[in-house]
């Protein structure tokens, strides 16, 4: 992940347009984002989800088996 915020310190796009910028630029810069963030957002879901469930069971609305009341 380091690697990859150091690659986009260095690209400077401020003075760029969207405009400017042809649109298979634009697929590749995406597809190199989702490459690199996926799995992170991927962990910070499972992270939430697990700790919705553990918030569930101190309120009694979810018991050990993972049964909704």
């Amino acid at each position: 992940m380091n690697n990859a915020l150091s690659m986009l310190d260095e690209v400077d796009t401020s003075d760029v347009s969207t405009d400017e910028v042809d649109p298979e630029t634009k697929r590749k810069y995406a597809s190199y984002l989702l490459h690199y963030l996926l799995p992170c957002l991927t962990q910070i879901n499972k992270d939430q989800m697990e700790e919705r469930e553990v918030e569930a069971r101190i309120q009694g609305k979810i018991d050990c088996y993972g049964i909704t009341y």
